[in-house]
């Protein structure tokens, strides 16, 4: 169990541009970041498998206008697989707010030109202050990469009132998908 991490439970960055990180189980929980990812992020690196475990409980929170993503798990700029496992109860604060315009992914934030394949486990009971309560995805390549199987995402909240509360669960960038 990983728990109290101020900057963070685990970052893989690139200075480790050639690792892969896989979590088969464990406990990532009550961690805090001023950026993103506060259970678990991940950029630059090469691979990212998140196959079991618990990512929860989790803060992120910025000032006064800095954009923060992924309260749970921040990836970017690297390859992102997820089959099991449970993200839930993660939470961004911006500029002292859970309403923030800037805060996206309150469980996980996907973005940065890669490949992913979200397809098990869990996404619950998060929230951000703008899109993406449960899941963001951004800037991706569509050729690869897919989300569905057995995944379940439900519960999460976004701060702000919006018409369709879909975005509130995921939200697809439009570069995404076509």
């Amino acid at each position: 169990k990983i728990t109290g991490a101020r900057a963070g439970a685990v970052y893989l960055g690139d200075t480790f541009k050639t690792s892969t990180l896989t979590i088969r189980g464990g406990i990532f929980s009550e961690n805090f970041s001023q950026v993103g990812g506060a259970g678990i992020s991940a950029d630059y690196g090469k691979c990212f498998n998140l196959l079991g475990g618990e990512i929860s409980d989790n803060l992120v929170t910025a000032s006064p206008a800095n954009p923060i993503r992924g309260g749970g798990v921040s990836v970017g700029s690297c390859v992102f697989n997820m089959t099991g496992g449970a993200v839930f109860d993660n939470n961004i604060i911006n500029n002292g707010t859970s309403t923030s315009s800037e805060a996206y992914g309150g469980g996980i934030f996907i973005s940065g030109n890669m490949l992913f394949s979200v397809t098990g486990g869990s996404v619950f009971n998060n929230n951000s202050g703008d899109k993406g309560g449960g899941i963001y995805l951004g800037n991706c390549r569509e050729a690869a990469s897919k989300i569905g199987g057995s995944l379940e995402v439900y519960g999460n909240t976004i701060g702000r009132t919006v018409e369709d509360r879909d975005v509130s669960n995921v939200y697809l960038y439009s570069s995404c998908f076509n």
